[in-house]
């Protein structure tokens, strides 16, 4: 039997995480840089894995690129997190210059008049009457308040997106959104589930757009103890220096 107790915990699932919280126990090190063991990147993504076990039963997780160099630990040491998701904003005369169409390259490009853009944070997802070409973006980190199979749930009109674990920040496409609501529609909810981890920040996009107005979203989450809720409050946020991740 192992001294840590580890291959005595009742399923390969519990295991699995025990050994990971004991890999991140070491690397962190209790913030003690000079220990041989400290690694900065010191947070695990356990999405990040090919495969998870829930219970006694495997899964493999949505890792289209593979299992790239460092993962599954996340670099978020040296990060200031600030409250609250950050976000862009733009009011486009049309629906080529305001409406994202799909197109989640859209907030890369430069805002130029007659579009109107404003950035800001805010504590809610929560948001309706939102005018005709109109496009937002969310992004920050996502601080799970339990172990659990979390479903995540967007409500719009017209069409938006949810991404979160590593293909929030690079590589994201409508086609490896968690949730996918695309499309030009009345209000409409789309769901999807992800196995996250208590207490483990996880980058987070949302992207939104209105073609003809008024437009609206709702973004939410429910576990099997948590129930359905839109309240955000102390478990979003975004890195300070970036104004995002």
């Amino acid at each position: 039997m192992a001294a840590n107790g580890i291959s005595t915990l009742a399923t390969k699932a519990l295991r699995q995480v025990a050994k990971l919280d004991l890999a991140q126990t070491k690397r962190q090190a209790g913030g003690d840089t000079t220990k041989p063991y400290y690694r900065i990147n010191n947070t695990y993504d356990i999405t990040a894995l090919p495969t998870q076990y829930v219970n006694n039963d495997v899964y493999n997780n949505p890792n289209p690129n593979g299992l790239l160099q460092g993962r599954p630990w996340v670099d978020i040491e040296g990060i200031t997190f600030a409250p609250d998701i950050y976000y862009y904003n733009r009011v486009g005369t049309n629906t080529g210059n305001g409406y994202f169409a799909d197109n989640v390259a859209f907030f890369d490009t430069a805002v130029t008049s007659p579009v109107t853009q404003t950035t800001g944070t805010t504590t809610t997802i929560n948001i309706s009457n939102q005018p005709q070409y109109n496009s937002i973006q969310y992004i920050g980190y996502f601080k799970a308040p339990a172990t659990a199979t979390f479903t995540l749930y967007t409500a719009s009109d017209d069409a938006s997106y949810l991404w979160i674990g590593p293909l929030a920040v690079t590589g994201y496409t409508t086609a490896n959104a968690l949730v996918q609501n695309g499309g030009l529609h009345g209000v409409v909810e789309r769901s999807a589930t992800i196995n996250l981890i208590q207490n483990i920040y996880y980058p987070i996009r949302i992207q939104f757009g209105n073609n003809g107005g008024p437009g609206a979203l709702t973004v939410s989450y429910s576990t099997p103890s948590i129930s359905k809720t839109s309240n955000w409050t102390g478990l979003i946020y975004h890195n300070a220096a970036t104004n995002g991740f």
